[in-house]
Parts: C-alpha cells; structure tokens; sequence
C-alpha cells in the first residue's frame, strides 16, 4: 500500500533509503516500491520532471540507456 501522501515525502523517502542504503537514484525507487509493495505505475504521479531527469542523468551514466535518448519511457 503507497503511503506517501506527497510529492516532498515521497522525495524525502527516496533520499533517506539512498542514504541509508548508500544506493543510486533508481535503486532507491526499486527499493521503495518494494519494501511498499507497489508497482512502479503507482509511483508515476510522483515522478516529476526534475525527479525525471535526475533519473535520465543517472540512466546515462551507468550506460543504461545512450546519451542521446532525449526521453525516459515513463
């Protein structure tokens, strides 16, 4: 069951599991839907354009997806 409530509790969650964890951006969102419950499509609405691009830089250093995809498919 997603429990966040807001866009800033679900950004403050991800933050705290990257720093508890030590883990990237998109490891922190796989362990959120997981220890939530939830499937990814219940985070969306969370996934703002910023929280996007952090997730598309991060994508394209870890080579992940190439550098000149100009759009993540979510």
């Amino acid at each position: 069951m997603l429990r966040v409530v807001t866009l800033e509790e679900f950004v403050e969650h991800i933050n705290l599991i990257m720093t508890r964890d030590r883990c990237s951006l998109i490891e922190a969102v796989c362990s959120y839907a997981e220890e939530h419950d939830v499937d990814f499509d219940a985070l969306v609405p969370f996934i703002n354009a910023s929280f996007k691009e952090s997730i598309r830089v991060e994508a394209e250093n870890k080579n992940m997806m190439k550098k000149n995809e100009s759009q993540l498919p979510i």
